[in-house]
């Protein structure tokens, strides 16, 4: 599986004038749950790596997906400005707190995503593992399962031996 690491794209990044909200920032944020390896899910991650604030728009499954990388800039406590990388366009994102399904511990609204999804959500424990380290979409969900019987029943399939 060949997997586009976030730190990849954002090192040829210029310096963001802030760190990215820190209720959203360092975690996994999903718009369902998986419930097997094969689930095509809409994702995403924003982080720092290292001077700068960058992320990434997942959709597809475990196994295939696509992703955007983005370059993050704050503009205020809840809005902020996303740089798609491939496309070389801006679009100015608000989030918002809402209330997190049963399952989970955080919920944001995120008004103006590219990819027209609004309401994301995340457990506490889908902190990223390595801060500061370059992170994709599905080693987290690989990563995070250990800790986590939801992911781990959803992406663990028994290996034939």
């Amino acid at each position: 599986m060949s997997l586009a690491l976030v730190g990849l794209t954002t090192l040829s990044l210029g310096a963001c004038s802030k760190a990215p909200p820190a209720d959203v920032a360092d975690r996994l944020w999903v718009a369902q749950m998986p419930t097997g390896p094969r689930d095509q899910i809409d994702a995403f991650v924003l982080t720092d790596v290292g001077k700068y604030s960058g992320g990434s728009f997942y959709h597809g499954s475990l196994f295939r997906g696509v992703h955007d990388s983005f370059k993050w800039t704050t503009k205020a406590k809840d809005r902020g400005v996303i740089h798609i990388l491939q496309t070389q366009h801006d679009v100015e994102v608000r989030t918002q707190p809402c209330k997190p399904d049963r399952g989970f511990d955080q919920c944001i609204l995120l008004e103006g995503d590219p990819k027209k999804i609004v309401r994301y959500q995340s457990r506490k424990r889908w902190a990223i593992p390595r801060k500061g380290k370059a992170s994709d979409v599905p080693a987290l969900l690989l990563e995070l399962s250990e800790d986590d019987e939801d992911l781990e029943a959803a992406f663990m399939t028994p290996r034939d031996d």
